[in-house]
Order: C-alpha cells, then structure tokens, then sequence
C-alpha cells in the first residue's frame, strides 16, 4: 500500500500491545523469583506470574501469526513454531483459565501467604 507495515494505525497498535503484556509478563515473573530467591512466600505470586505468562502468550502469539497473514502459518516463518509452543506449553503446564482459577482461589482463602506456604497441598 505504499508504506511500511508500522506505518499502519492497527499494526503499530497491536504491537505496543504486545509488547506491552510481554513486559508485565516479565516483571511478574521476576518479581515471583525475587521473593523466592529472598525465602518469602510466593505461591501467589508465582501462579499470577503463570496465568499470566499463559495467557500472554497464547493471545501475543495469535496476534503475530495474524499480522504475519497466511504465511505466518507456514514453516518459513518462526512465529508458527511460536505459535504451537504457547499452545502446548499451556496444556502441558495447565490453562490459563485453570490457572487464573487457582490464583483466586488463593486470594479467596482468606489464608497468608505464609499459611499458603507451610499448609498441606490439596487434593484437587
């Protein structure tokens, strides 16, 4: 169309996106590692981090094989190995609604984190 692809309003928007999850992403899963490498609890935060790191990818993902169009389907593209990578690791690891579950589940117990940490895990 006569000018670079970010050029374009709703390419540049998705990526700042983008971009933008993909960092809160990794403050949340830093700031999970901070607490554990201090000897806190962490059990919320490291399941936030989770959920959210799921979620991000499979939405961050799907947006790129989107922008890319048809060609971001085939095999000389990275983003579709990407693409298959999220959508794996979030089965193998758990959904990110499962995920997100957990992490309310947390937060509605009414327990500390540090009650988190020393009680029984459950069986469900």
């Amino acid at each position: 169309f006569g000018s670079a692809l970010h050029d374009f309003q709703g390419v540049s928007f998705t990526l700042a996106r983008a971009a933008t999850e993909t960092e809160t992403v990794r403050l949340a899963v830093h700031r999970a590692g901070r607490l554990a490498e201090e000897g806190r609890p962490c059990e919320r935060a490291a399941v936030d981090a989770l959920a959210l790191a799921a979620e991000t990818a499979a939405r961050v993902t799907a947006a790129a094989v989107h922008l890319c169009g048809v060609r971001g389907l085939t095999a000389g593209l990275p983003v579709q190995r990407y693409y298959r990578l999220a959508r794996t690791e979030a089965v193998r690891m758990g959904t990110a609604a499962r995920l997100f579950r957990e992490a309310g589940r947390l937060r509605l117990s009414g327990r500390t984190d540090l009650e988190l940490l020393t009680a029984p895990a459950d069986s469900d």
